[in-house]
């Protein structure tokens, strides 16, 4: 099942590079699974560093033991705005057994060094 990556206002997190993961759910949407709910990304350190550190169109993966899941994470574009915010698309697959939700998204680099999810 693959869904748009959606930001929503105040929905838009930020991804640190502070100490400690945020909870291993990564992926929620409407209950039932609707193709047209908006998927939110849980910004963990992981994704901090995979954003920081990724080579472009190499997947960087890691699983999470007490969660059950897997997490394929795909840098897909690396670029710099006019204003010199440095951004990078990328899609995240978190797998459970035979079920996987892929998302789609775009994070930009704010001024204090953090990762901000932002709409396209």
């Amino acid at each position: 099942m693959k869904r748009e990556f959606m930001v929503l206002g105040v929905a838009a997190l930020a991804l640190s590079g502070c100490a400690g993961s945020q909870p291993s759910a990564r992926l929620s949407g409407a209950a039932g699974g609707s193709a047209a709910a908006p998927v939110r990304i849980a910004m963990t350190l992981e994704i901090s560093h995979a954003l920081d550190t990724a080579v472009r169109n190499q997947p960087v993966t890691w699983s999470d033991a007490e969660g059950g899941t897997q997490t394929q994470f795909t840098v897909l574009r690396m670029y710099q705005k006019e204003d010199g915010t440095y951004c990078r698309e990328f899609t995240e697959t978190v797998s459970k057994g035979s079920d996987a939700d892929t998302a789609h998204g775009t994070a930009c680099r704010q001024p204090d060094g953090t990762w901000q999810a932002v709409a396209g």
